[in-house]
């Protein structure tokens, strides 16, 4: 512990300028002063048994990190990051811990591997042995309410998974796992980290008064001298205070805050950054596989799982931009009766929102199923019910399967998925759906080929059906589709193969699962796809997420094109509004050791900094909100940290190890991003989004390493706008646009006779009363196309999707005209 309050104790010396920029690990801790104390040590293993236990011991000690609670996430990056491997090594876990009743509670634990579990020094479980996955329970222990009991955890990994789950349960408390709000960090360190936090408090103070005296008021300088010298006072006194040991820690918290707050409101007398609007953008955008995404009323919806298997979690991202995820929400946690949730996709069909996937079922003994959540309300971000799996077998036999997609042709829905398990037949296979969660007919196969990760796309009576083949984890992975031009889906006959449409290049690896969607407006289609991040190596399954737009070749196939590269800068999607007002990091103000450069590619404005690992580095952000409410705040930042069994050919970590940045609103801290690595190149950027809440006015946004935290990570920009507010949802269609729709569609027959003719006659008498100047006689022809569309008697005459298509462009256009 010496070692700990040595390095806590360090004066923080900070320089600064200023000038005109959670997929699951060990859980951080989320609340001040809480959680659990991990210290990381190295062990050998006997080269002559490797299962001499004896060789874990707790004397090479690698380093140190507070984390939430033991939550069953891996502790394989940390391990990585500590000593190299996340094979060998042991963990010690200390604190208090304060339960909410006065009962008898019992304690359960499961881990991969060993652990022993201590109750104020009373040893409760002991397991120390080198397996995994064996359920643990200790006998009742008797706890006091709101008391403060010493806990400690010891842990040992041998080879494999690397992760610990620890739960509680008495008479009052439901069993659950214990949370972070209920575990306390060892007050001593908490003490002296936030002494050290005061400290660097005071010495921003010093830096803001002796750059920026004569830029601000004179009664915001007052208040933040009077700030600093209570603060002063604070530290020089302290350790005198007859006061307990938490109630001093306390009064530190709550002073470096009151500090931080006039800090905050001496900047923003200084002024506000100087912004320009985000009109631009180059992939990667954010890491991610396998995704999604759909646009209903005004926004694009995101879903995707844990890159962790053991996370068991699905989330449903919002956005205004096809550039950004947004906020993203957990809409599904199966706590254990599903793993392996694989490329989820979410869709909309008669006021609710399926999600379709396949994950290792308990039910099934964990074979790999498909499956589907229904949404309980028309809100995607709301909850969903499991509906269980879905029937991708024949003769009554459930199979299992790998990715799964939906469509809909003529008025049908269909399921499509790849097959799965040794013996079975070559995919994609295929069946109808009696409605969005179930299936009754036995399977059928299109003709062959291979691939995984269908995705459908439909244009002009033809229906694509990608799929993506290769080594998943390899330059080749590569994209190639299924055509069907008839419509009748389930005759292998009516389908046939184009190979390889989209393929790597020198700049982009593996490009594959690729979704389709339309512009904001509806008059461009974009696909979003993913590549490996770590396109050097062989073999390795770090990925991102890319957006870019694709035409149509002359006969109704689609161009895809080639990836776009990072380096080249693309518009927004029509009618995206993007990510709102830009702020340059260059432009901030600059705390602690925070350096300046160009050195790296593709930034914006005139450079990017780098917020290093010393704890008390700070980029702040004045920002101006045109109204309090909540913003969608984004940063864009590189993290091309190189570290062995991460980077390198088939890796020897689940994951890469994340950054840490605390993030503060008006001096107040609000969130913690865990930004993900990029590119070793420094070249490729991600961007982080949350929501925060601001203030009518000048706003403070700064971006800190606080003690916990980890930099290194190089900040572009920040972007910036209120949430909430969607896309206009009329898309950019004209009564010429839709007329000349109308003749197309007339020529490749998906609007026939006599239907074709009625269309064509209304649209131009409509036309010409809007050239007189007669706008409601011009409106009720509008309508009456609208009524010839979807009259009954007129269906056999008009493909299901010309319809929609039509009725969407009408609709459009006639609530132009109100």
């Amino acid at each position: 512990m010496n070692r700990v309050l040595g390095i806590f104790m360090t004066i923080l010396l900070l320089a600064g300028m200023f000038s005109q920029p959670i997929n699951s690990h060990a859980a951080d801790p989320t609340m001040d002063g809480h959680g659990l104390l991990g210290e990381f040590f190295k062990v050998e293993p006997n080269p002559d048994n490797r299962e001499d236990i004896n060789v874990f011991n707790f004397e090479d000690f690698r380093g140190e990190r507070a984390i939430a609670n033991l939550n069953g996430d891996s502790f394989t990056s940390i391990f990585n990051e500590f000593s190299g491997t996340p094979d060998y090594n042991t963990a010690r876990f200390t604190g208090t811990i304060v339960p909410k009743y006065s009962e008898d509670y019992t304690f359960h634990m499961i881990g991969d591997d060993g652990f022993r579990l201590w109750i104020n020094d009373e040893l409760i479980i002991d397991f120390w042995q080198q397996k995994w996955e064996i359920q643990q329970k200790s006998q009742p222990i008797t706890l006091e309410a709101g008391k403060h009991y010493d806990i400690k955890v010891e842990y040992l990994q041998g080879w494999g998974g690397a992760w610990l789950k620890m739960e509680w349960e008495s008479a009052s408390q439901q069993r659950e796992i214990v949370p972070e709000s209920a575990l306390y960090l060892p007050i001593n360190t908490v003490i002296e980290t936030k002494k050290a936090d005061l400290s660097a408090e005071i010495q921003k103070v010093d830096y803001l008064m002796t750059n920026f005296a004569d830029s601000v008021n004179k009664s915001a300088l007052e208040k933040l001298k009077a700030a600093k010298s209570t603060a002063e006072e604070l530290l020089r006194t302290i350790d005198d205070k007859e006061i307990e040991d938490r109630d001093k820690a306390d009064l530190l918290i709550k002073t470096a805050e009151t500090v931080s707050i006039a800090r905050s409101e001496f900047m923003k007398e200084m002024g506000v950054t100087s912004s320009s609007v985000f009109d631009k953008f180059n992939n990667p955008l954010y890491q991610g596989q396998d995704p999604f995404v759909t646009y209903k009323d005004g926004y694009y919806y995101f879903v995707s799982s844990s890159n962790l298997d053991s996370n068991n979690k699905v989330y449903v991202s919002k956005s205004r931009t096809l550039t950004d995820q947004g906020e993203k929400i957990i809409v599904f946690d199966s706590k254990g009766t599903q793993t392996r949730i694989f490329a989820p996709e979410i869709f909309f069909f008669d006021g609710k929102w399926y999600i379709y996937y396949c994950a290792d079922l308990k039910e099934y003994g964990y074979k790999h199923m498909a499956t589907v959540l229904e949404s309980v309300t028309d809100d995607p971000q709301g909850e969903y019910v499991d509906k269980g799996a879905l029937y991708t077998g024949e003769n009554g036999e459930y199979k299992q399967a790998n990715d799964i997609t939906v469509f809909e042709n003529n008025g049908q829905l269909y399921a499509v998925w790849g097959t799965l398990g040794s013996g079975e037949p070559e995919g994609p296979a295929i069946a109808p759906m009696d409605n969005p969660y179930t299936i009754t007919a036995d399977r059928s196969f299109l003709p062959g080929g291979g691939g995984e990760g269908p995705r459908v796309l439909q244009r002009d009576g033809k229906t694509f059906i990608t799929v993506s083949e290769g080594d998943y984890q390899s330059d080749a992975y590569r994209l190639s589709y299924f055509m069907n031009t008839d419509g009748d889906i389930l005759n292998p006959d009516s389908w046939s193969r184009t190979e390889d449409v989209f393929v790597a290049t020198s700049d982009v690896s593996g490009p594959a699962r690729a979704g389709f969607v339309k512009s904001a407006d509806g008059t461009e289609d974009w696909m979003i796809y993913h590549s490996r991040v770590y396109k050097d190596v062989q073999r390795n399954w770090w990925r991102q997420v890319n957006i870019k737009k694709f035409t149509w070749n002359e006969d109704g196939t689609p161009d895809f094109g080639e990836p776009v590269s990072p380096y080249e800068w693309q518009e927004l999607p029509s009618g995206d509004l993007g990510q709102g007002d830009m702020y340059q990091a260059e432009d901030a103000i600059l705390y602690g050791e925070i350096t300046k450069d160009n050195t790296f590619g593709n930034y914006q404005g005139t450079g990017y900094i780098n917020l290093p690992k010393t704890v008390g580095a700070e980029a702040s952000f004045i920002v101006n909100a045109e109204e309090a409410g909540d913003y969608i705040v984004g940063v864009r930042y590189a993290y091309g940290e190189k570290v062995n069994g991460e980077y390198t050919h088939n890796p020897s970590t689940q994951l890469p190890a994340r950054a840490k940045v605390d993030v503060y609103v008006n001096g107040v801290h609000a969130k913690t991003i865990a930004p993900d690595k990029t590119a070793i190149s420094w070249e490729e950027w991600f961007t982080a989004s949350e929501r925060l809440s601001l203030k009518a006015g000048k706003n403070v946004i700064s971006y800190r390493i606080d003690h916990g935290s980890f930099g290194n990570v190089n900040l572009d920009y920040i972007t910036m706008y209120k949430a909430d507010v969607p896309n206009p949802v009329t898309p950019k269609v004209d009564l010429d646009t839709i007329s000349q729709l109308v003749s197309e569609y007339a020529k490749n027959g998906t609007i026939k006779h006599p239907l074709a003719s009625q269309l064509s006659n209304l649209l131009t008498q409509s036309k010409h009363h809007f050239d007189k100047g007669h706008k409601e006689q011009a409106i009720k022809k509008l309508n009456d196309s609208l009524r010839a569309i979807n009259n009954k008697a007129m269906e056999k005459y008009i493909e299901e999707d010309v319809k929609e298509n039509l009725n969407t462009d009408l609709t459009a256009l006639l609530d132009s005209l109100k």
